[in-house]
């Protein structure tokens, strides 16, 4: 895979992590990376993170996918790859770019007008990444089963486009981290929902780029933590036009001793009037020693818009535990009715409310 870090060869890194010019490593304690340590991150990279990832399976007619040696995809993987979004800081992106030996092309082909199907599904370890074109007035419907290693995936919505992306993120003691940047153009359409259980150490970065008008972005997500577990996820959506929605909003429960962050950003570029735009992030602890960090932003330079973001973290309200106790359900039970119904306000998707182990 050719690489935009044309001074930076894998094989003849001697010294680890290497130094990517204009990319400063990340360290603890610092933004972004206040309550996530990047190290454990970076050093997976030491050990190779060689596994192969599972092929990406389409029973679709309408979709081509592509692995990145094949000729018949290298004028998309030199158009995309790695510039769908803006040049940015992302270490642990430029690594995967640096030292991904696999990665997928995806194209859903407009041809095709009904809605087309791909299933992603992760292997262990590996170092994986993916291109996804959805062309003018095509659909795509993708699952994605995540376990561990470091997967960067680009996305680019043609004119009139949707994509709609199912996140599972199973329960897993490995390290993993992702990086997902969805460039929309006009009139398309993007919905991620995402489901996620505990992790030894998990991170999330989602980027959204909508550079169309008409455009529609919805981002639903909710987890359910136990033990020590970790999530991170950093979430970014970028209205660079007016006349766009989005709207994200993530519910999260933390058990034990685990610890969950968010932090949400919307950015409104200058010039990007009637822009209709929310944020919100809500989270409940069951025990006083889980932890939960939560930051939702704005950053606007438009004044004709509607933009909102809040976030709470907090216990069980004892008013909706003793409403339910004095109608004869035992306390556990009760709670268990309350977690559930939080998390169900965002999540209806079966699989989803499966994975989290709530009743569809």
């Amino acid at each position: 895979m050719s690489s935009e870090y044309s001074d930076v060869k894998p094989r003849e890194i001697r010294e680890f992590p290497p130094n990517i010019p204009g990319i400063e490593i990340p360290r603890a304690r610092k933004d972004p990376w206040r309550y996530t340590t990047p190290e454990p991150f970076i050093n997976e990279f030491s050990y190779g993170l060689s596994n192969s990832p599972s092929t990406p399976v389409s029973t679709s007619l309408g979709v081509e996918i592509y692995q990145f040696n094949n000729p018949e995809c290298a004028q998309l993987i030199e158009t995309y790859v790695g510039k769908v979004a803006p040049r940015g800081s992302n270490y642990l992106t430029a690594l995967n770019r640096l030292y991904a030996k696999h990665g997928y092309v995806i194209v859903a082909k407009s041809s095709n007008k009904g809605i087309n199907h791909v299933n992603i599904s992760s292997g262990f370890d590996c170092c994986e990444r993916y291109l996804i074109i959805i062309e003018e007035n095509a659909k795509l419907s993708i699952r994605e089963l995540t376990r561990s290693g470091n997967r960067v995936i680009e996305c680019v919505l043609q004119k009139g486009a949707k994509l709609e992306h199912l996140r599972l993120q199973e329960e897993t003691l490995d390290f993993e981290f992702n990086h997902t940047v969805v460039k929309l153009k006009e009139r398309s359409n993007y919905e991620l929902i995402q489901a996620s259980r505990g992790g030894r150490l998990r991170r999330n970065e989602i980027e959204v780029y909508i550079a169309g008008k008409n455009t529609r972005v919805n981002l639903s997500g909710a987890w359910g933590l136990k033990e020590a577990s970790h999530l991170d996820n950093q979430i970014t959506v970028n209205h660079l036009v007016g006349k766009s929605t989005s709207e994200t909003c993530f519910h999260g429960i933390v058990h034990d001793e685990s610890k969950a962050i968010f932090n949400g950003k919307i950015y409104i570029a200058p010039g990007a009037q009637l822009t209709d735009a929310s944020l919100q992030n809500k989270n409940l602890a069951t025990s006083e020693k889980a932890e939960i960090y939560t930051k939702p932003e704005l950053e606007l330079y438009a004044d004709d818009i509607a933009c909102s973001h809040g976030a709470t973290s907090g216990f069980l309200d004892p008013k909706q535990l003793f409403y339910l106790r004095s109608r004869g359900i035992e306390q556990t039970e009760a709670e268990t009715i309350l977690l559930n119904s939080f998390l169900k306000e965002v999540v209806e998707d079966e699989e989803a409310l499966e994975l989290l182990g709530l009743p569809s």
